[in-house]
């Protein structure tokens, strides 16, 4: 039988990893504190966040952490779903976080937001 060298191994090791990461099904910008929002890259709505507290907590924490402020908005990809009819205030709608995949102090720059897009515009 023939053996796998450490090269062979190292690379279908990385292989596999990287085909099971998660995919998310949203990217865009996430402003805590009272405000709580959430703005897909690309769109001008902004969302009311509904997560797990440990979620909310993990969120609160890197804002605080990557942009200095719970007033400056982070870069977040995750797996999660609007929910229909469950808009808040001026918010158009309800974005419910299931799994918190990946968050960055910035945003890269395949991630707009459409001038004068409210809370989440960095130029307002």
């Amino acid at each position: 039988m023939k053996r796998l060298g450490r090269g062979t191994v190292a690379t279908l090791c990385l292989l596999v990893s990287c085909r099971d990461r998660p995919t998310p099904s949203h990217r865009g910008l996430y402003l805590g504190g009272d405000l709580n929002v959430f703005s897909p890259c690309g769109d001008a709505h902004v969302y009311w966040v509904q997560a797990a507290d440990t979620t909310l907590r993990k969120l609160r924490g890197a804002q605080q952490g990557l942009a200095g402020s719970i007033a400056r908005p982070i870069y977040i990809e995750v797996r999660g779903r609007l929910l229909p009819g469950r808009g808040q205030a001026e918010y158009h709608g309800t974005f419910q976080i299931d799994t918190l995949l990946a968050v960055s102090g910035r945003r890269p720059l395949d991630c707009t937001l459409p001038r004068g897009s409210g809370k989440l515009d960095p130029d307002q």
